[in-house]
């Protein structure tokens, strides 16, 4: 999961349709994302996070601890999240900045019928 505030690149770093390996975000996170278990929401400003949050497919298994994650990393705005399901990753530098979104954490989700 990453939360924050995106800067102008964004669209850029993101686009993997478009610049497939080389895209910035998958070169960050080591290789392609599968488009299929992956969201991604943006808004033109940032606003407080609960909104943000809201938009995360299956947010509501995680929400608390999402929340006391960003509020541990000084997270208190957002513009942008970036949700990958399925996949774990770790990274050396835990300030790394992703065009402004900050990895938060892996979190695991619970889907029932």
């Amino acid at each position: 999961m990453w939360i924050g505030v995106a800067d102008e690149h964004f669209g850029n770093y993101i686009n993997q349709d478009e610049h497939g390996e080389d895209c910035g975000f998958c070169q960050d996170i080591g290789g392609w994302y599968d488009v299929d278990f992956t969201s991604i929401y943006v808004l033109e400003e940032p606003v407080d996070l609960m909104p943000v949050i809201e938009e995360i497919p299956f947010s509501e298994c995680y929400e608390e601890a999402l929340l006391k994650k960003c509020q541990e990393l000084g997270i208190t705005k957002a513009n942008a999240a970036v949700s990958i399901l399925n996949e774990a990753y770790a990274f050396d530098d835990p300030a790394k900045s992703f065009t402004g979104l900050k990895f938060v954490e892996v979190f695991p989700y619970t889907y029932t019928f």
